[in-house]
């Protein structure tokens, strides 16, 4: 869990079974409304927090979602092709937020399934590529606000689900030569 005062991060590591207590706790709301509103505000202090953090030699991740609701059918396969291109796959949830802001930070393109993982996007770069997977039914923007304040290059590819379901939580499937095409586009969005 990350601690911050006037602007000035503090780490105070937690285990879940950790109990602590607090003088003073603040919690901000009304930066965001999940997929409708997002204030340029919501990330100040995680900026300070990512600055004060040296940033890993990564430049290509891919987040999993293994064995997780809403996966990708054959990921397996999807992540043999990544890592052929130079991609280091993880799972964000193995990792502590130090790590994972220490990972996203020099990160040049990050791919992966629309969840929770990718909201670590807050702590790339300006001009990241961000390639997020998502089925075709799932109507969510809130990645793409996220993306917009932080000045990522942005794309969904958008699958097709592998069974009926009135739910976007089932696996989906991602055409390959779809994500290769976008993985070729330059950062103006034409191929290069």
């Amino acid at each position: 869990m990350a601690l911050s005062t006037g602007f000035v991060p503090l780490y105070h590591p937690m285990s879940p079974q950790d109990v602590s207590f607090f003088k003073e706790l603040v919690l901000v709301d009304g930066l965001s409304n999940h997929g409708v509103y997002m204030s340029p505000l919501a990330f100040s202090r995680t900026d300070a927090m990512v600055a004060s953090v040296p940033g890993a030699q990564v430049r290509k991740l891919y987040l999993t979602r293994k064995n997780r609701a809403r996966s990708i059918r054959d990921e397996d396969s999807l992540m043999d092709f990544l890592q052929e291109q130079g991609f280091v796959c993880l799972d964000p949830s193995d990792l502590t937020l130090l790590e994972q802001i220490k990972i996203f930070k020099n990160a040049e393109c990050v791919v992966g399934v629309m969840g929770a993982a990718m909201t670590n996007i807050m702590f790339c770069r300006k001009g990241t590529r961000v390639i997020n997977l998502a089925p075709g039914t799932m109507p969510d923007t809130f990645f793409y606000f996220i993306a917009g304040l932080r000045g990522l290059d942005y794309y969904e590819i958008r699958g097709k689900l592998c069974e009926e379901s009135e739910s976007w939580d089932v696996p989906f499937e991602i055409e390959r030569d779809h994500l290769a095409h976008v993985l070729s586009l330059s950062p103006q969005g034409q191929a290069s």
